[in-house]
């Protein structure tokens, strides 16, 4: 028996060391092949990847630990009792849609894109799983994502390698977790941004209601030459965001018309330092989020069971204020930038069915594979007149866990 476990025990390290090496070399190698991007078309990137940054939704508190893709997103996990049941998974994800403004510009041309997503991981159990209350895990992920678009639109096909590791842990009515991870993103085939973060966690449970609070550091190394000092966006970003979240299902005697239709509010405020080389892009920044998660029937059609949702579907609305700390380069009249970015996104997801035992559907696992549509509208209004844009964008697309 002591055998056995050895050997487990040793094929687990073993698999483990082959995927942080491959993830390793991945990046290494990406590095060492593609060349430094010019800084003319790399400025409108740099503004498009700051918005990215800065309005991409924080970590679901309950622990969904989904791919956070640009485009490209997981399935959304359709019932709160969808367990993960192997430590090893490969998630993939492909979808294609429409981008009414690829370049982020404010003169908006269109274009067609493709997207695709892959994310190996492997978890360590460190503790008992089923004790909801005192998880203790480390998970480790690799995760590429590559978008595409028309050949008009070549400069902005963006590829992302993250490297991840996440641990948490839980006592009693607290979880913390500490996110690491290093991501080496690509745009139009040339090396863009190298970004280092760590975030820090802490959350409190109770009742049907969760508080939360989280410190992120990134550091922010873009891979080309800017053409002045000022445009030199390298930068040191500091970021601390509470957050509040309620789960109408655990109130006592909550009617059943809205435990059944949604599963939790999120309401997040974020408050951002950028501390940049350049002075263009020196800024702090306020954020209000709200998201309502998991909207959707309890049961909808022959494959779902009673209390398992099929249907599911998350709606967020952030908005953002940024106040750049010198004057804007961009400017004719030397102008200190301001930026409101108004943001509101829809993904839904229907899981398309689980094997049947005696003729009656089997409970679902994240191997169960669903299909899902994202759209997402951006509104961002600056007093800099080529820093101002709105962008549309829809993806249809599948999404499964092996």
């Amino acid at each position: 028996m002591n055998h056995q476990r050895n050997h487990q025990r040793y094929g687990r390290i073993q698999r483990l060391t082959i995927l942080v090496v491959t993830g390793f070399c991945v990046l290494a190698t990406v590095r060492n092949i593609a060349t430094a991007a010019s800084d003319d078309r790399e400025q409108r990137q740099v503004e498009r990847k700051s918005f990215e940054d800065r309005t991409r939704p924080i970590e679901f508190p309950s622990g969904d630990t989904a791919p956070r893709g640009r485009f490209v997103t997981r399935g959304l996990r359709a019932n709160a009792d969808v367990e993960r049941t192997n430590a090893w998974g490969v998630t993939l994800s492909a979808g294609s849609g429409y981008d009414s403004n690829p370049d982020g510009t404010h003169a908006a041309v269109g274009s067609a894109l493709g997207d695709f997503e892959l994310m190996p991981s492997y978890t360590f159990e460190l503790g008992d799983r089923k004790d909801t209350k005192q998880v203790h895990s480390l998970a480790l992920s690799y995760d590429v994502e590559q978008v595409v678009y028309e050949d008009a639109f070549e400069d902005s096909n963006a590829l992302d390698q993250k490297f991840e590791a996440l641990y948490k842990r839980g006592i009693g009515d607290w979880t913390f977790s500490l996110d690491a991870k290093d991501t080496l993103s690509l745009s139009g085939g040339k090396l863009f941004l190298n970004r280092v973060d760590g975030v820090p966690k802490l959350t409190y449970s109770w009742k049907y209601l969760s508080f939360g609070g989280r410190y992120g550091y990134s550091h922010l190394d873009y891979l080309f030459t800017a053409s002045t000092p000022a445009k030199n966006p390298d930068a040191e970003r500091h970021e601390v965001a509470p957050n509040l979240v309620v789960s109408p299902r655990k109130i006592e005697n909550a009617p059943a018309q809205l435990t059944s239709l949604l599963d939790a509010v999120e309401l997040v405020y974020v408050h951002t330092w950028n501390d940049a080389r350049g002075s263009d892009f020196e800024y702090e920044g306020n954020r209000l989020q709200a998201k309502l998660r998991g909207l959707g029937p309890s049961t909808l059609g022959p494959l779902c069971n009673e209390g398992v949702k099929c249907l599911s579907a998350d709606v967020s609305y952030s908005s953002d204020w940024t106040d750049y700390k010198n004057p804007n380069s961009a400017s004719a009249t030397g102008s200190t930038r301001h930026d409101r970015i108004d943001k509101a996104s829809i993904l839904a997801s229907y899981l398309l069915g689980w094997p049947k035992v005696n003729g009656h559907s089997s409970e679902p696992s994240e191997q169960t594979p669903s299909i899902f549509v994202r759209y997402d509208v951006t509104d961002q209004h600056s007093n800099i007149e080529s820093k101002d844009y709105s962008e549309h964008v829809i993806v249809l697309g599948i999404s499964a866990t092996f």
